[in-house]
């Protein structure tokens, strides 16, 4: 484990075959969610400017363009920081090694651990960093709340649009899920307990 002067948990990752194919598939999904943005956020603005009247158009906020290329700036800076703080060690910025192996494989390690049962040896490194972000999951059970609250209430006593119907139900279905992410936290725990590498 290499020590670093940033006050945050440094966790070395392996430099095995599985943890290199995760960091070039989360670069790929990263990558992929810049490029989107940066094709989506001045195509948002641009509708906007052609969906008003000719007579409106001038009406427009000048700041609006600003705005569009600051959320574009702040995007890249984000992802430029995500990067950078993998690069030194950081560990909730360093992939998933689930994300380096094949689809069925991931599967089954997820089955396993959800079952409480052991691994394959050859996925002993995989389930023990799967088990450790499943049970850090727990979080979402405060964060959620706090996120939606200003929402919710917006809905209760606010004007309510189609979209606002939309993410309602969005919300709806995530606090369902709820339940289910203690539940898989739990066995989680249970076979870290269990069948857990002492150093993971």
């Amino acid at each position: 484990m290499r020590t670093t002067s940033l006050p945050v948990i440094i966790t070395g990752m392996p430099d095995t075959d599985v943890a290199q194919r995760a960091r070039r598939r989360q670069n790929t999904v990263w990558l992929l969610f810049l490029g989107i943005c940066v094709l989506l956020l001045p195509g948002i603005l641009l509708a906007t400017f052609l969906v008003v009247d000719e007579e409106d158009r001038d009406s427009l906020p000048p700041f609006l363009w600003i705005l569009g290329g600051v959320q574009l700036l702040i995007l890249l800076l984000v992802l430029g920081g995500l990067f950078w703080l993998r690069r030194r060690g950081v560990g909730w910025a360093q992939p998933p090694l689930s994300l380096g192996v094949d689809r069925k494989r991931r599967q089954s390690i997820f089955k396993n651990i959800r079952a409480v049962e052991p691994v394959p040896e050859a996925d002993q490194e995989v389930a023990d960093d799967l088990a450790r972000r499943m049970v850090g999951q727990r979080w979402l059970v405060l964060l959620l709340p706090l996120v939606s609250l200003p929402f919710l209430a917006r809905i209760i006593w606010g004007d309510r649009g189609s979209l606002d119907w939309f993410s309602l139900f969005a919300f709806i279905m995530m606090y369902a899920s709820l339940p289910f992410v203690l539940r898989d936290a739990r066995r989680a725990r249970r076979w870290r307990e269990q069948y857990g590498s002492s150093e993971a």
